[in-house]
């Protein structure tokens, strides 16, 4: 993250819950924005030490989610629409904010 002064106060969004996302998702709670993240997968995959610290920061998460869409506003991201995915069931569409 180049400028974290740009993040601090925000809200963020990190999809991916390997260990770029985790990290990333880290780096943006410790700069002071307010994070959640966004998992395809019933847990995160990244390092059991990247896992550690997310958890430790009680960093929100939504697990078996996939991002739809994303929209934009004035260029900047606005909306995305979020597809929870169901084991063996359909999932309902709903809509998660995404801020920039």
């Amino acid at each position: 993250m180049p400028d974290k002064a740009k993040v601090a106060g925000k809200r963020v969004v990190v999809v991916g819950g390997g260990d770029s996302g985790l990290e990333s998702a880290q780096t943006a709670h410790e700069a002071g924005a307010q994070v959640t993240m966004l998992q395809v997968l019933e847990r995160f995959t990244g390092m059991e030490s990247n896992i550690d610290l997310v958890n430790q920061m009680e960093i929100p998460r939504h697990f078996n989610t996939r991002v739809k869409a994303l929209e934009t506003e004035n260029g900047a991201h606005a909306r995305g629409g979020r597809a929870d995915q169901g084991r063996g069931r359909a999932a309902a569409a709903r809509r998660a904010t995404i801020w920039s």
